[in-house]
C-alpha cells in the first residue's frame, strides 16, 4: 500500500512550536536547518502521524523521551 501525504501540521511536538508542511508534487522534500532546529522532530511528527497515534499516546511518548533523556 503506498501513502501520499499532502500536507503535515504539527505543534508542540519535541523542538517544533508549529510548523506546516507541503511536500512537493515532484515527490522529493528537502527539511533542512541549523542543528536543534527541529528537523528531526518533523520527521517524528510525520511518524507519529502516519503510525495513528492519538493525542493522548503521543504525550505518553514524549514524556517517556523526556524521561528518559534525564537518566
Amino acid at each position: 500500500m503506498s501513502v501520499k501525504i499532502t500536507a503535515l501540521e504539527a505543534e508542540n511536538v519535541k523542538r517544533i512550536k508549529a510548523v506546516a508542511l507541503t511536500p512537493s508534487p515532484t515527490g522529493l522534500t528537502i527539511v533542512g536547518g541549523n542543528n536543534n532546529q527541529g528537523k528531526t522532530s518533523v520527521l517524528d511528527a510525520l511518524a507519529m502521524a502516519e503510525a495513528g497515534l492519538s493525542a493522548a499516546e503521543i504525550t505518553e511518548v514524549l514524556l517517556r523521551e523526556k524521561l528518559d533523556e534525564k537518566n
